[in-house]
């Protein structure tokens, strides 16, 4: 299953003492020591029941992917004191982006949840390209935003089609009559208006240009 490991501390700290980033009802506070990770890295978890709880009774705690699937779904006990603590461990081929922490104790017979946000980041830095509005406007002259870009190796490239119009972008370049020669090296296929594509490439340089659902514009790095 992909998502986090769960680790017990049970008993061992004789009570809470909450991390920074924190959320509460109620009936429960959930914390955990940072909001933002890198895959492989391990999410120290810490909480507190605020009210009639019972040593033993644990809190169910559940991670929400980026793209809304569930991935990590566990059980934390409480201890004599009402309070729980662990480790979560971010797999180390995961997706990126922002994860979903939800709890509930399982005491609470409503089972109110409280939820928080983790960011799961690329350490290398992720490269956001726009394709902006007006680009397939034939005539526009309007380039990618940024137009050359640099990244490091392992990054993402992420285009984001802010145009109101379908586009794809292919690898390739425009020659000097204006004509284009793809080679293929990718194709991103439809990308729809607010939607986005990702590249991930070897080393080397790069050019790309947009194929909109009207025609061609020579818009490339």
């Amino acid at each position: 299953m992909l998502g986090v490991l769960v680790q017990l501390s049970f008993g061992a700290n004789q009570g809470s003492h909450l991390y920074p980033i924190k959320s509460s009802n109620d009936i429960l506070t959930i914390s955990v020591d940072n909001s933002t990770y890198t895959l492989g890295q391990t999410v120290l978890i810490d909480g507190k029941i605020k009210v009639n709880y019972t040593q033993g009774i644990p809190v169910h705690i559940t991670e929400i992917a980026p793209d809304q699937r569930k991935v990590g779904d566990y059980t934390i006990l409480v201890d004599s004191f009402g309070a729980f603590n662990g480790t979560l461990t971010i797999p180390g081929d995961g997706p990126y982006g922002k994860y979903l922490i939800k709890a509930y104790y399982q005491g609470d017979s409503r089972q109110q949840q409280v939820s928080l946000e983790i960011s799961i980041v690329n350490p290398l830095g992720d490269v956001y390209v726009n394709i902006p509005l007006g680009s397939s406007t034939q005539g526009s002259k309007i380039n990618f935003d940024p137009p050359i870009i640099k990244i490091a190796q392992g990054a993402k490239i992420i285009l984001t089609n802010n145009d109101n119009t379908i586009h794809t972008a292919i690898s390739g370049k425009v020659d000097d009559n204006s004509t284009l020669s793809p080679d293929r090296l990718f194709y991103s296929g439809y990308i729809r208006p607010q939607g986005n594509f990702q590249i991930l490439l070897e080393p080397g340089n790069y050019q790309y240009f947009l194929n909109y659902t009207h025609g061609l514009l020579g818009s490339y790095l």
